[in-house]
């Protein structure tokens, strides 16, 4: 079973479901703080390190690649909070040597 928080994501979830390549994924991923020490902190407000942050997707592909994929709309790109967390979710993906990190940009 697969929770989402919202619309787009449960979309998104249904497309994840029918695409060949994708062997499993999973949504709302828990970032380990105990990672947050190894990520770079400039341009990110230092208060974000103090909290527990999700990944929307990380999928695993049939051939076994790790992806990890962030929604935002098109207005959430124009605060700069939301792209500091997307930023800090890239970096932090980034620790871990997952190199296919993405934002799936939806219409608002």
């Amino acid at each position: 079973m697969i929770i989402t928080y919202s619309t787009w994501a449960r979309d998104y979830a249904k497309w994840l479901e029918h695409e060949p390549w994708v062997d499993t994924y999973e949504a709302n991923i828990p970032l380990n703080m105990q990672r947050f020490k190894y990520i770079p902190t400039i341009g990110i407000r230092s208060e974000y390190f103090d909290y527990t942050w999700m990944t929307d997707f990380k999928i695993t592909t049939t051939d076994g690649r790790v992806l990890i994929r962030e929604l935002a709309t098109k207005s959430q790109l124009q605060r700069r909070m939301f792209v500091e967390r997307l930023e800090f979710s890239r970096r932090y993906w980034k620790t871990l040597d997952i190199s296919e990190w993405k934002i799936v940009i939806l219409e608002d």
